[in-house]
């Protein structure tokens, strides 16, 4: 697959990673997303970026899906578990592909309550 940046970069994923989750974090869906961004160089970093393709799964409007409780909820407990797998920086677009696939590593955190964990 070629390669093609975003038009900006670094950029905010939020939204990206708030739309995979709301589509149920799916192989199928981390692919489009990963292709809509670094095949077509598309921009994801605002919900009405994002918009167009989250119509493809289903989801009417990405805005709602992005600020729903559930969808948060789940990108934090992705989050945390990401802090527990040691999971930094670059290597966290590898984490969530892995997360996908059932090959994440099983790391043990230490024994911090996960609340510690929580971003602040």
């Amino acid at each position: 697959m070629p390669l093609k940046f975003p038009p900006a970069h670094p950029f905010n994923p939020l939204p990206a990673l708030r739309l995979c989750i709301a589509v149920g974090t799916t192989p199928d869906a981390v692919g489009a997303i990963f292709e809509w961004i670094w095949a077509h160089g598309r921009a994801a970093d605002t919900p009405e970026a994002i918009q167009p393709l989250a119509t493809s799964p289903g989801i009417g409007d990405v805005g709602i899906a992005h600020s729903a409780p559930d969808v948060k909820a789940g990108l934090q407990a992705n989050f945390e578990q990401a802090i527990c797998d040691q999971v930094y920086g670059v290597s966290d677009a590898g984490y969530w592909h892995r997360a996908v696939l059932g090959c994440r590593c099983a790391r043990v955190c230490d024994g911090l309550p996960r609340s510690s964990l929580a971003v602040r």
